[in-house]
This record gives structure tokens, C-alpha cells and sequence, in this order.
């Protein structure tokens, strides 16, 4: 249900054909890249960058959305927007 942050946006980056969400990667990447100090792989954690967000693959994985739509990580980049748009 969770995601690497930073592997989400170079895939989305990589597989996008869309100039805007291709720049807003790079502005992620570039954030992750400014905020991780260290980061360390271990077995099938290979893509792993030190942060992770949610993101659940499908609807039955959305738990407790109303809490999650009340915080205010959500309610300022509009991620609940994005996954409600993407989550199938």
C-alpha cells in the first residue's frame, strides 16, 4: 500500500509522455535528493530512497480514507485528488 516516493515519480517520469508531470517528477526527485541523508538497500527493497507515501493499487486498499483526506499533507498537494484519479 505504501510507496517509494521517489521511485513513483521516476517511473511516472520514465512512463509519461506529459512535459508537466515529467517537470513535476524532477521537482520530486530533486526534493527527496535534498531531504535523504543516507539511504541503504537490502534484498527486494532495491528501488527504495527513504521515503515512502501512500498509495494504495487499488480501491479495497483505501482504508480509513476520511482520516486520510483530513490531513493536511492531503488537503495541501491534493494527493487525495491524485489517487482518487489513478486508484482503479
Amino acid at each position: 500500500m505504501d510507496k517509494d516516493l521517489f521511485d513513483m515519480a521516476y517511473q511516472i517520469q520514465r512512463r509519461v509522455n506529459d512535459a508537466a508531470l515529467q517537470e513535476a517528477s524532477q521537482a520530486v526527485l530533486d526534493a527527496v535528493g535534498a531531504v535523504v541523508l543516507h539511504e541503504r538497500h537490502r534484498g527486494r527493497y532495491d528501488d527504495a530512497h527513504g521515503i515512502t507515501i501512500h498509495h494504495p493499487s487499488n480501491r479495497r486498499q483505501q482504508t480509513n480514507r476520511r482520516y486520510y483526506e483530513s490531513l493536511e499533507f492531503s488537503q495541501q498537494t491534493r494527493w487525495e485528488e491524485f489517487l482518487r484519479a489513478c486508484v482503479r
